[in-house]
């Protein structure tokens, strides 16, 4: 296994994009920069035979921490994205450099039209993508995806003010599932569930999650890492044989829009 992950830039608490106002809530640097170094932390002790790559932040990208948005982990390699923000599109070329020296194999490429986040990718094994078309994703990545992985990629809307797919849902696998926010709850009946490759119970079924932030998990080798306030049904998923759950604060960069899955990438 190997895992991507970028250090937390100095300029990220003053400069990383936002939908949201900070004057009521600023950043807190410090505090950000030791949450992410122990959710990296957490990734080597959830796969300790890992390669972590941490590739060293850059303080005119102040988003370079939220690796997820440039590259995917396919079947025989990785497809680096273009994101939608231009301010963000430098962080793909240290990827690409990092990765490839790591042995990976680079599979298919977006067209010059077409914009991707990672963030609005949703795999679900062997099974394809879910793509998100948001304000950062045109529905060409979703064919873009499909050519470079050899899987189904299909293209849903994002839920209503989220700024990525997996703002709101996340899988767990098969013995654990779909996790999605309960606000989103009218988009997934609606616009999800119709259109899932055997129903969600093929999935694992779904568990509807009261706070958002902790319905997006990384999941590492049998590990969950999660985030975000508990709730009777996160606590009947976390039950369930198969993972192993521990809980990772990321509360500070959730400021500027992150989440658990945003800061890494891993490829089996």
């Amino acid at each position: 296994m190997l895992i991507y992950t970028r250090h937390l830039p100095r300029s990220f608490a003053a400069a990383a994009l936002s939908r949201h106002s900070r004057e009521d809530a600023p950043i807190h640097q410090a505090r950000a920069e030791a949450q992410h170094a122990a959710y990296v932390a957490a990734l080597g002790e959830a796969a300790p035979g890992a390669r972590i790559i941490e590739a060293p932040a850059d303080d005119a990208l102040p988003d370079c921490v939220f690796v997820e948005d440039v590259a995917l982990a396919v079947p025989g390699g990785v497809l680096f994205t273009r994101p939608g923000a231009e301010s963000r599109r430098a962080e793909v070329e240290v990827a690409r450099r990092l990765l490839l020296a790591a042995g990976l194999t680079e599979r298919g490429a977006l067209s010059p039209d077409d914009t991707l986040d990672g963030g609005d990718v949703l795999a679900l094994g062997g099974l394809g993508y879910l793509v998100g078309r948001s304000r950062r994703t045109t529905p060409g990545a979703a064919r873009a995806l499909a050519q470079a992985s050899g899987l189904p990629a299909v293209m849903v809307p994002v839920p209503g003010d989220e700024l990525h797919l997996k703002s709101a849902i996340t899988w767990a696998g098969p013995t654990h599932g779909l996790l999605c926010a309960e606000s989103a709850r009218p988009w997934f009946e609606a616009t999800l569930a119709p259109i899932l490759p055997g129903g969600a119970e093929g999935l694992g079924g779904v568990t509807f999650i009261a706070d958002a932030l902790a319905a997006n998990v990384v999941i590492v080798g049998e590990t969950a890492l999660w985030q975000g306030q508990d709730c009777p049904n996160l606590a009947a998923l976390r039950a369930r044989p198969g993972l192993t759950w521990r809980r990772v604060d990321m509360s500070e960069l959730a400021r500027a829009d992150g989440a658990l899955t945003c800061c890494s990438v891993i490829f089996p």
